[in-house]
């Protein structure tokens, strides 16, 4: 049975673009989200569940623990990488799409360059640019506002992923075609977790990455068959307005990427950027503000926990977020992190913070993450705020120096001097396979300098 056309096409452009087909602003974007990944990698790779993650897919056990845990090699650097990349919630995502990219797609990449396969960074960006491309159309489709499906960063990221491995293993078309087939078949589908499993990032980009290895020895794709679902989303009914509206090749969904100022979830980042405002306007101080109303839509109104056990919950908390940055001034792992969770000033500020759906705000749903906010000070005056794109949305982009800032904030506390400056040059410098993988060793040689801490 021939393939289906809809992924045929997907595959033979994955297939013959290069580079140099990809417009400049394409380009500048998908350096930026590399290094933006990256600096996240190295920033989440000290956080318990990275390490953890780590120890399982990484290192072979010894000793007494060879008796009681399995080792589980090859291509679970994938998956160790996907969850470093997640850990700190500070990875890019796509409002429409619903999802993280960057975290399945690039772990996926930086895992088949750790296994011996050597790229110039131009061809890397290149399959990084694709395999968002189709992980992020993949998204559009299953993300349908309204019903009970639950699709997760994972399950379209399985398939971006396998795209990019493969573009980068050098796949044909049809093995191209097999591979995202491949993927979609194995992909996790999982409801949204607010936990270490960070929706199935780990597991989308390890099986992205065997889905690639599966197609190139030969093992076959699923087809289609008559009364059963296509072979992959892209061949469903409800793409064919994303088809004919967005052209692959001329229509780049990495355009409509965001990035993240704020180590949280993307829901809050709208309710932080208008708390800032509202306390320089008024010349506000944490303790002045007496209670803070957060209006919000109802996918995000259950993000209300004010006393967070663990640092996931904190990263999906309203309260504990606000909280941050109306005490410490901001929200980067730095504030937002275990060592806060019992901060007596921050729980107390948390405790005067409550979140409430409003319909307004989920007419703005999905195409923006809104948030209203209503600050009463101690003598009762109020003041209120709407946003509707948060900072490093496309419409308010990070600029050069704030991502540059953020990238040195994640890597400097984990590698030396010169490795920090040698790490900051790989991930910019074109023209030499030994940038992208001297980046890897820098990468796999701090996971593993971090398992040794945690023995």
């Amino acid at each position: 049975m021939a393939p289906s056309s809809r992924s045929l096409q997907l595959a033979e452009a994955v297939y013959d673009i290069t580079w140099s087909d990809l417009p400049e602003r394409v380009q500048r974007l998908a350096l930026r989200a590399y290094k933006d990944i990256v600096g996240v990698t190295v920033g989440g790779s000290a956080v318990r569940s990275s390490r953890i993650a780590a120890m399982v897919g990484v290192r072979p056990p010894s000793g007494a623990a060879a008796q009681r845990r399995p080792f589980i090699p090859a291509a679970m650097p994938a998956f160790a990488y996907g969850i470093a990349a997640s850990s700190l919630d500070y990875d890019d995502g796509h409002n429409l799409a619903g999802i993280h990219p960057g975290a399945v797609v690039v772990s996926a990449l930086l895992a088949a360059v750790e296994s011996g396969i050597q790229l110039e960074l131009e061809a890397f960006l290149t399959a990084q640019v694709l395999g968002y491309e189709l992980a992020l159309r993949a998204g559009r489709i299953l993300f349908v506002r309204g019903t009970e499906e639950t699709h997760c960063s994972g399950t379209a990221g399985a398939i971006g992923a396998a795209a990019a491995v493969g573009k980068v293993l050098g796949l044909g078309k049809s093995q191209l075609v097999a591979a995202m087939e491949i993927a979609w078949a194995h992909a996790p589908v999982a409801s949204l977790q607010l936990s270490q499993v960070k929706e199935s990032v780990g597991w989308g980009a390890h099986t992205g990455f065997v889905s690639a290895c599966l197609a190139e020895a030969g093992f076959g794709g699923q087809r289609g068959l008559p009364g059963f679902p296509s072979a992959t989303p892209f061949d469903w009914d409800r793409a064919e307005n994303l088809w004919s509206s967005c052209p692959f090749g001329e229509h780049f969904e990495i355009d409509t990427l965001y990035f993240k100022p704020y180590a949280c979830c993307r829901y809050i980042h709208s309710a932080i950027d208008a708390l800032d405002e509202q306390m320089r306007q008024g010349g506000l101080s944490e303790d002045e503000i007496g209670a803070l109303r957060v209006f919000v839509p109802s996918c995000a109104a259950s993000l209300t926990e004010q006393q967070p056990r663990s640092l996931e919950e904190a990263q999906y908390s309203f309260p504990f977020a606000l909280a941050c940055h109306a005490v410490q001034g901001g929200v980067t792992h730095h504030e937002l992190s275990e060592r806060h969770l019992r901060d007596e000033q921050i729980l107390d500020f948390a405790s005067r913070v409550h979140v409430e759906q409003d319909k307004e705000m989920d007419q703005l749903f999905p195409s923006h993450r809104p948030a209203r906010l209503e600050i009463e000070d101690r003598y009762g005056n109020i003041s209120s705020a709407i946003w509707t794109s948060a900072t490093g949305d496309p419409s308010r982009p990070m600029s050069t120096e704030m991502l540059d800032k953020k990238f040195d904030q994640l890597v400097k506390p984990l590698l030396d001097d010169s490795g920090w400056r040698r790490l900051k040059e790989d991930v910019t410098t074109f023209g030499s396979p030994d940038t992208v993988s001297g980046a890897v060793k820098r990468l796999a040689s701090l996971r593993d300098a971090l398992m040794m801490e945690g023995d």
